[in-house]
C-alpha cells in the first residue's frame, strides 16, 4: 500500500498532511484513539478533527483520492 499511499501524498501534499504511523509503535495510541483495529488502516480527519472517513484494508489510489475529494469538498 505504501506506494499508492505515496502517490496520493504527492497529489494532495499542498492541501493534506500525511502521516504514517505503526500500530505496535508511536502511533499505538493514534490507533487507539480513532478505533483502528490493524495495517493498512486510514484516517482522514477534518481541519477541526473529527473523523471524516476511516478504513481498514486495501484501496486503490482512485479510491483514496476520491475520498480525499469528498471531504475537501466539505462532504
Amino acid at each position: 500500500m505504501r506506494p499508492i499511499v505515496d502517490a496520493v501524498r504527492e497529489r494532495y501534499q499542498d492541501r493534506v498532511t500525511f502521516v504514517y504511523l505503526d500500530a505496535t509503535g508511536n502511533g499505538r495510541a493514534a490507533f487507539e484513539q480513532y478505533g483502528l483495529l490493524g495495517h493498512p488502516s486510514y484516517v482522514l480527519l477534518r481541519p477541526g478533527g473529527s473523523v471524516a472517513w476511516r478504513f481498514l484494508g486495501y484501496r486503490t489510489e482512485e479510491q483514496f483520492s476520491a475520498e480525499i475529494e469528498r471531504v475537501l469538498a466539505g462532504n
